[in-house]
């Protein structure tokens, strides 16, 4: 199954602190993160890493998507921007000539995925799909005028109401949202429209794509500026260049990142690594994170930075964190910069000159 395929992680602090680094560990996810960090010239090996191996076919199919089709032919395919489905099915064709053996096999059988964009493929964005009608309702239509920055009449009783709905974990299962970062043990499914009431209250929606996405489904009225970057024409023009001229390598690793860590790191003497770890948490506990962490900290020369990012459960605290600073690294809170809103993010990072 595909969880997750448009955006759903704001790349800023993977993108301000990769810019250094020349190898790049990324947890696949909805692909979007791997995507968003390809423009930076210095990273010349890309280990995507995911255990769902449909995410890792999504991400070669934007991937050589992107390399074959021009940049506005590309958004349209993928669903970011219209198109027809006559000319999606097209740009699909284009795309399978030069796709492996077993994604080829992978992709004519989906479709309908490819009709609608593979954008909203997602089990996430299937559940959202389900739930807008709802909110729509609910809301009422001078919610939506927050979205052009006027909160004159903002409709405070009907989004409380929303607010308590939807900080009961069984109105998601009734949805259909069966993934445990949303509806497992200790998923504390209260925090998102928290988040969003801080965004509100700063009166920030219109620039938040995670608004835009939850509440009207698409990105496509959001300004240039503050698209993400997977998704901003400009930054997919640099990307499609490298990937063209084949300035970057990628490896697909359908195994969990703590092996592929394992299998890699006698290769990764005194390099510049960096780890994007997307919201493990959501699906592993802070020990494993700390084995991720462990399993790099010896190795000699090397520069290496964790990118990590809790949501709705499995929190790093002040016992996981001493024990990371044991390991010679440095830990530091970025949460401030991530502007979904959604996510707190953490940077563990360690210079190739320190010594334990």
């Amino acid at each position: 199954m595909i969880w997750y395929s448009h955006v759903n992680e704001d790349s800023s602090v993977e993108r301000k602190f990769s810019q250094d680094y020349e190898t790049l560990f990324c947890v696949v996810g909805s692909g979007e993160r791997v995507i968003a960090l390809l423009d930076n010239q210095q990273i010349q090996q890309v280990y995507a890493v995911d255990t769902n191996l449909d995410a890792i076919q999504l991400l070669k199919l934007k991937l050589q998507a992107l390399t074959v089709l021009d940049v506005n032919d590309y958004l349209g395919f993928i669903g970011s921007k219209k198109m027809g489905v006559d000319e999606r099915i097209i740009c699909f064709k284009n795309c399978l000539k030069e796709l492996d053996s077993s994604s080829k096999r992978y992709w004519d059988r989906k479709g309908a995925l490819i009709e609608k964009g593979v954008l909203y493929a997602g089990q996430y964005e299937v559940f959202l799909a389900k739930i807008r009608p709802f909110l729509k309702v609910l809301l009422g239509t001078s919610f939506y005028k927050i979205f052009d920055n006027d909160y004159t009449h903002f409709p405070s009783i009907r989004w409380r109401l929303v607010r308590f709905f939807f900080s009961i974990k069984i109105v998601f299962k009734l949805f259909g949202n069966k993934d445990v970062s949303f509806v497992g043990k200790q998923a504390d499914v209260s925090l998102i429209s928290t988040s969003f009431q801080e965004l509100i209250d700063r009166k920030e929606m219109k620039g938040s794509f995670m608004a835009h996405l939850v509440f009207k489904g698409h990105l496509e009225e959001m300004s240039k500026d503050s698209v993400p970057p997977s998704l901003n024409p400009d930054i997919l023009k640099s990307i499609q260049k490298r990937l063209r001229n084949k300035e970057v390598e990628i490896s697909y690793e359908h195994e969990s990142i703590l092996n592929v860590l394992k299998k890699y790191k006698l290769k990764l003497k005194g390099q510049k690594i960096c780890c994007s770890m997307s919201d493990i948490l959501s699906f592993e506990k802070p020990e494993y994170v700390l084995q991720c962490i462990k399993s790099l900290a010896f190795i000699e020369n090397a520069s290496i930075v964790f990118v990590i990012r809790s949501f709705l459960r499995n929190h790093i605290e002040n016992i996981h964190i001493k024990q990371i600073v044991k390991l010679g690294f440095t830990f530091e809170s970025f949460t401030q910069f991530e502007t979904s809103n959604m996510y707190k993010v953490y940077i563990a990072h360690k210079n190739g000159q320190d010594k334990l």
